[in-house]
């Protein structure tokens, strides 16, 4: 499951979470991290990710994989699908992209999605990825085009992508007062807001704590809510201290791994206990369990593999 390779999949960075639908692309940065030649792109990419799915224990309870030469097996043969379409085609590879998705996984660092928050770093390195495409023609935005079935590459140049059939530039990501509608129309480490009412909605980068709180909405960062009666932003309150008036822009009341209880942050659920919404750190809500939480990059191994 990543954009490299499936357009109907994609990363998605916004208030921690990820893989929530497909982002169009933005302008991208050159890459750093060097590059990878076509017939090396298949092991690279199953070295990468089937590496980062045993070190996170994303096998610990599941069976997708008999081993992990088996992970990088089928990781491979999805990826060659990708390389074979895209040189069947005749488009030109770009060999920048592999780098940017092994610099995306190194820096998750088995974290997942409900530890990486506003990481504006990593947000960019995830940027700078799902911005790459595998392959690139020669049309012009405006001209007639076709995306490939196998991969997010189709035949445009640089800096454009197909959408319904014509090659168009890619849209820039917003600064802070730029007008958007979700978090990945906006630069890293900036969120989509309302800053004075819901729905007129800007790229902002919310104060944190001993910060003027931010609009008539009153706006903290997630780790931080409104004091009113000095209109900073003041960091949740942990275990036994009483609840934040009203919740953040994250929806808590509580710091993270506390949850509020008749006006008191009490500690949250830990491993195997029932739970509504809440976990203490490190565990997530699944089926009215707290679990371990798994890195955020174990279904994108999963579903590459699967071929999705």
């Amino acid at each position: 499951m990543f954009r490299l390779w499936k357009s109907g999949s994609s990363w998605v960075l916004g208030l921690g979470a990820l893989f929530v639908g497909v982002l169009p692309y933005g302008c991208s940065s050159d890459d750093e991290g060097g590059s990878v030649g076509q017939s090396d792109a298949p092991n690279a990419v199953a070295v990468a990710l089937c590496g980062d799915y045993y070190r996170c224990s994303c096998d610990e309870n599941d069976q997708t994989f008999s081993s992990q030469e088996d992970c990088e097996l089928q990781v491979a043969a999805t990826v060659q699908q990708a390389i074979d379409e895209g040189k069947a085609a005749e488009l030109t590879y770009d060999g920048t992209c592999i780098p940017k998705l092994k610099q995306l996984v190194g820096a998750l660092d088995c974290r997942a999605s409900g530890e990486i928050g506003f990481d504006a770093d990593l947000i960019r390195l995830y940027q700078d990825y799902v911005d790459c495409k595998l392959y690139y023609g020669t049309k012009q935005p405006g001209d007639a085009c076709t995306k490939l079935s196998d991969s997010a590459s189709d035949d445009c140049v640089k800096g454009s992508t197909c959408q319904l059939g014509v090659c168009g530039a890619l849209s820039a990501r917003g600064g802070v007062g730029a007008p958007c509608q979700q978090a990945d129309e906006c630069d890293a480490g900036l969120v989509c807001v309302g800053v004075d009412t819901p729905n007129d909605r800007t790229c902002q980068n919310l104060p944190g704590a001993g910060q003027t709180c931010l609009g008539t909405q009153d706006l903290c960062t997630t780790t931080a809510y409104c004091d009113q009666s000095s209109k900073k932003c003041a960091n949740l309150p942990g275990t036994g201290q009483p609840c934040a008036p009203s919740p953040n822009v994250a929806l808590r009341r509580c710091a993270e791994g506390s949850q509020c209880n008749q006006d008191s942050c009490e500690s949250a659920p830990g491993a195997g206990e029932a739970c509504t919404l809440e976990c203490a750190l490190g565990f997530t809500c699944e089926n009215n369990r707290c679990v371990k939480g798994q890195s955020a990059s174990c279904d994108v191994t999963r579903l590459t593999a699967s071929g999705n």
